[in-house]
């Protein structure tokens, strides 16, 4: 099964996350220390501890939850709040429950060091993503539809949107997913319901895609 664009977004932010993070720890012992240190062996028990916690507190934060943006701050406060959400978490790992650890000169650095990389690293993500127009699918009965398209027209920039009006107990373009993929546009970016119920068979198909990785929002 191909890979949706919002799955190749989330690996890409974590896989730059972790570098980021690597470098964060890296820097911080020369500038520390004033020497390069391999951290892999001299603080492999902390390193390994930080490669794990702090993309699962991103994770946990929602940070690679890929809803579109219309604001700069918007994009960059999860990241931050679950980057300083795992140094809190490390904090105190490293000193009252864990033998190995940094020193709290690194420790600070290293943080300090990430947040900035990550902020940079999303406020390019967002600029890029602001570039491109983002696909919406918007499922429903006639007239939701047409206002929450009119919504999306006037706050989201360039939105690309397709419709799958429902009528009844039975779709009137087939399912979002065959009405995204017959146009070409199975990269869907996020899923818009617009009505009070749907036929099983859009909720499926929406389920799948959801599974896949798309964002929801119920209107």
């Amino acid at each position: 099964m191909r890979l949706t664009r919002q799955m190749r977004s989330k690996i890409t932010l974590l896989a730059v996350d972790v570098c980021f993070l690597v470098v964060a720890m890296s820097l911080a012992t020369l500038i520390r220390l004033g020497r390069p240190l391999f951290i892999f062996h001299e603080y492999r028990g902390a390193t390994g501890f930080c490669l794990i916690l702090y993309p699962v507190a991103l994770y946990f934060l929602q940070a690679y939850e890929l809803m579109p943006q219309t604001t700069l701050v918007g994009s960059l406060r999860r990241p931050i709040a679950g980057a300083l959400f795992a140094s809190l978490l490390a904090s105190f790992f490293f000193y009252f429950a864990l033998h190995w650890r940094f020193g709290r000169g690194i420790f600070v650095i290293m943080n300090v060091l990430f947040v900035i990389f990550l902020t940079i690293w999303r406020t390019v993500f967002f600029v890029e993503s602001q570039r491109r127009r983002h696909r919406v699918l918007v499922v429903g009965d006639p007239e939701p539809t047409e206002a929450a398209r009119e919504i999306l027209i006037e706050h989201l920039p360039s939105p690309n949107i397709i419709v799958s009006r429902q009528n009844g107990d039975e779709p009137a373009e087939s399912t979002p997913s065959e009405v995204a993929r017959e146009r070409g546009k199975e990269d869907i970016d996020l899923i818009v319901l617009a009505g009070h119920s749907l036929p099983p068979s859009p909720l499926r198909s929406i389920t799948e895609l959801r599974f896949r990785g798309v964002p929801v929002w119920d209107l």
